[in-house]
């Protein structure tokens, strides 16, 4: 009986362990997976940057923005789109609100987009 209940112990804490870091890794990894692909397979657009907006966060002292564009296609019409980037002060100088920068898009979602390389 005492081996039973050290195995479901042992079971539960295994559970909620992986739970936990699916909670807090999950969307991370998901997000990755989708930008991956969108890098592989997306169409290319120039986008002109609407907004910068700092989350708050940072990745080695640089913070993580959300970038708004309007991307402009050359077929159809132009949409908006919302890229998540970590900027250097110098992408800061480059990346403000008018310019216009190159990403590649998921036309099935054209609300997710990339920055190109």
């Amino acid at each position: 009986m005492v081996l039973k209940g050290n195995v479901l112990g042992i079971v539960a804490f295994v559970f909620f362990t992986l739970l936990i870091i699916a909670y807090f890794f999950g969307p991370r990894i998901l997000r990755e997976i989708r930008e991956g692909r969108i890098r592989e397979s997306g169409l290319s657009a120039p986008a002109r940057v609407l907004d910068v907006i700092d989350t708050g966060d940072r990745h080695n002292a640089n913070p993580v923005c959300r970038v708004i564009v309007e991307v402009m296609p050359g077929s159809g019409e132009n949409f908006r789109s919302e890229l998540r980037l970590v900027l250097s002060p110098v992408d800061l100088t480059k990346i403000g609100k008018g310019s216009v920068i190159n990403v590649k898009y998921d036309p099935k979602d054209p609300a997710h987009a990339v920055l190109a390389n």
